[in-house]
């Protein structure tokens, strides 16, 4: 493996960026909000740039070398090629063509994907770059690829080599063990928990949903918090994830190590989760679950508002701030009708990486039912994404959110209206 697909699109990125400067016009806009521009210091981020994308697959390399000595290569070389593959055909973000800067949030997947993995560490120098993209491409593009990160950890592929690799030492960071050391016992295989038996002709499709909750957790590995979601369905089942086309068709036996069983009993919700084994109770307070433990770092979540039937009105784009860099938007009207613009290559990201054509614009009819909305085309074709809204306004929203991608409403008259009318209010009452 030379990661090939890699080092060709890292080179015409290059080249791009020698011809068209995009990623030095951005670095020099964001240090003339913040002051001048100093040239030498804007020359030295360019070069910083352009190491980290190009060391990535330099580092790609060296992990599957040393893999090899510790007779771990075929797990590994799974994992890398996840990596590689996300690489090439990412998530949507900054667009590709758009030199060096168009990679860096390929680049910035690409190490998530690697620390997820665990399967190497990152040197001090690569790291305090890699914060520094992550500043760069926006916070919100990065929590959305974070989020992304967890999906592709779901492939079979890759939790199949993901468990392989749990019962060897780290290929990395650890010495082949002496042959004169003492022979380990043997790891008992992990108990494959099945959907209960009293819920296997259910099991697909999916029973009615039932209600979603949300909530932020930290994730220490990434220092970051990370948006997680818990869905419970009428027929005692509760699903610790995301789906991108939205939780109502979810088989249960694809997804079991991430299924459990609850129950309810007065404020109290216990759920049993099939892997690993274990129980959570949360106390429930009116749209609030917080876990019943006395440990620190204890979960909470709050519930989504149902969407079934909703019509929205109004245009919401997903923002970008990059100069130069289309930013993907879809307008709705009361009347069950859209149009949209790159709104699905900016938010299918799993639908993307697996190789699936995407409408890039249209026009239709929309239905929004079980957290999730369905785009009919008018050329024929239909896209299901999940959707869900946060805001106590279900039919004018603040944001909506898409596959966990935020999107904004754009301001019209009337809340330019609104907004002043506020302000208002506010200087009438001053003294």
């Amino acid at each position: 493996m030379q990661f090939a697909m890699m080092r060709s699109k890292i080179a015409q990125a290059v080249w791009s960026e020698q011809q068209i400067n995009v990623l030095r016009q951005h670095l020099a806009q964001a240090m003339a909000v913040r002051g001048s521009v100093d040239e030498d210091a804007l020359e030295t981020v360019v070069a910083l740039v352009r190491e980290y994308v190009e060391r990535l697959p330099d580092a790609m390399e060296v992990l599957l070398a040393h893999s090899r000595s510790a007779e771990a290569a075929a797990e590994v070389q799974t994992l890398l090629d996840a990596v590689e593959r996300c690489f090439v055909t990412p998530p949507g973000g900054i667009p590709d063509d758009a030199g060096l800067l168009g990679l860096t949030d390929n680049a910035y997947f690409a190490y998530e994907l690697l620390m997820a993995f665990r399967v190497g560490t990152m040197d001090p120098d690569t790291r305090q770059v890699h914060e520094s993209v992550s500043r760069m491409i926006g916070q919100r593009l990065a929590d959305g690829l974070e989020n992304t990160v967890h999906q592709v950890l779901t492939w079979p592929d890759v939790r199949d080599a993901l468990d392989r690799l749990s019962t060897r030492r780290s290929p990395v960071a650890a010495a082949k063990k002496p042959k004169d050391a003492p022979a380990k016992a043997a790891r008992p295989a992990r108990p494959t928990a099945e959907v209960p038996q009293a819920d296997r002709k259910a099991a697909k499709p999916s029973p009615q949903v039932q209600t979603m909750y949300w909530s932020t957790q930290f994730r220490p590995a990434s220092g970051r918090e990370t948006t997680e979601h818990l869905t419970f369905y009428t027929n005692g089942l509760v699903f610790r994830g995301w789906i991108e086309e939205g939780p109502g068709d979810l088989d249960f036996r694809e997804w079991n190590e991430f299924v459990g069983t609850y129950k309810i009993s007065g404020d109290r919700i216990s759920i049993a989760w099939n892997s690993p084994s274990r129980t959570q109770v949360f106390v429930r307070e009116g749209d609030r679950l917080d876990e019943e433990t006395s440990f620190a770092g204890k979960e909470w979540y709050l519930q989504l508002p149902s969407v079934d039937g909703l019509r929205l009105q109004g245009t919401y784009v997903r923002k970008i701030g990059i100069a130069g860099v289309p930013e993907p938007w879809i307008s709705f009207a009361s009347d069950g009708t859209f149009h949209e613009e790159g709104v699905l290559d900016a938010v299918l990201t799993m639908a993307q990486l697996l190789g699936r054509r995407l409408p890039q614009s249209g026009s239709g009819t929309y239905t929004i039912n079980c957290y999730s909305i369905e785009l009919q085309y008018g050329g024929g074709s239909t896209e299901r994404v999940a959707l869900y809204i946060r805001d106590a306004d279900l039919k004018t929203p603040r944001q909506i959110f898409l596959n966990t991608f935020n999107l904004d409403r754009q301001a019209g008259q009337d809340d330019a209206r609104k907004e002043r009318k506020r302000l208002d209010s506010i200087r009438e009452a001053r003294p």
